[in-house]
């Protein structure tokens, strides 16, 4: 069972592990990573959570995972979730921080990165991924309406919708 090391709310590494099932306690934290990707022409890497999964079965989602305990580099963890859900190396995509913000009782790092349109045919889905697709913001935004996109809060998304203004 995979186990997380937990956090202050000021990110500071706290000597507390618990299995990831257990309820975290009152004012600490643990640390997830959002992966946004995008292509030039302004879509989302969006990817459909397999039906097994506990957290957001059958919905769509951008790649994101947990820093597991022992880990101690946000951006590895990043790369290791991308490799893990997408089959995709650190050398096909150059990750960068966004933004840092808490949610409930998780310390998220929001990422985005560049990959060329022509790369879906490269990725390689594992067993939580059922399928990927690239999206538009107008289209995600229907999936949130349909309720058929994993619940992130707005301000995950209002921080994602701007890496596109940026390119």
């Amino acid at each position: 069972m995979e186990s997380w090391d937990l956090y202050n709310a000021e990110g500071e590494l706290q000597e507390i592990s618990i299995r990831r099932s257990e309820p975290i306690p009152e004012g600490l934290y643990h640390r997830i990573v959002h992966i946004w990707i995008y292509n030039e022409k302004q879509e989302f890497l969006i990817q459909k959570r397999a039906p097994h999964l506990s957290w957001f079965p059958n919905r769509w989602a951008t790649t994101t995972g947990s820093m597991v305990s022992g880990e101690n580099d946000i951006i590895q963890v990043a790369y290791r979730e991308v490799e893990e859900e997408l089959g995709l190396k650190g050398t096909q995509l150059d990750l960068e921080m966004q933004s840092e913000f808490t949610i409930g009782t998780s310390l998220v790092t929001l990422f985005s990165g560049f990959l060329p349109s022509i790369m879906l045919g490269k990725i390689i889905l594992n067993d939580e991924v059922s399928d990927i697709k690239w999206m538009e913001k107008s289209r995600i935004e229907e999936l949130r309406k349909e309720d058929s996109f994993a619940a992130y809060n707005q301000e995950t998304f209002d921080i994602a919708y701007r890496i596109l203004a940026k390119v």
